[in-house]
């Protein structure tokens, strides 16, 4: 309802001065300025795109937003091929694929667990990362490519 609006985007702005008190000589630096709310930062939407996740409020979901989605499964796509062609994927771009998919079970229930195969691929100290087309590692990142999409 508008009253249940009206409260949270009451309760909102007072945390937002709890944390960054107003600048007493200058209004500019007010980070809930009138010039901010005008840009149409802190709008109310159902659906709003928040660093990189697309939340909707009605059907209470989060997902990835597209361009960050594309990016994850293409360096995906990456790893997998060069795993199907038998070459070595450098460890330094697994590092950084690694980092996406954590990011990226933060929006799946449960994603926590699905963190445990990637912490173990990690714990070599090698410059690069071979992954078999046949091995229970290749189907588990093939499986974070359907769970991003």
């Amino acid at each position: 309802t508008q009253a249940d609006l009206d409260h949270v985007a009451s309760a909102i702005l007072h945390g937002i001065h709890d944390i960054f008190p107003p600048n007493d000589s200058d209004d500019n630096e007010d980070p809930t300025s009138l010039k901010t709310l005008l840009k149409g930062e802190g709008a109310w939407a159902v659906v709003k795109e928040i660093l990189g996740w697309v939340f909707d409020g009605d059907a209470k979901t989060i997902e990835l937003a597209p361009a960050k989605a594309a990016d994850r499964l293409n360096l995906l796509e990456e790893c997998l091929t060069a795993a199907r062609k038998g070459k070595a994927f450098p460890m330094a771009k697994f590092q950084k694929l690694v980092g996406k998919l954590r990011d990226t079970a933060i929006g799946i229930p449960a994603g926590l667990g699905l963190k445990s195969p990637l912490n173990a691929a990690l714990s070599s100290e090698r410059e690069y990362v071979y992954i078999g087309k046949k091995t229970p590692f290749f189907l588990y990142l093939s499986d974070w490519k359907f769970l991003i999409k």
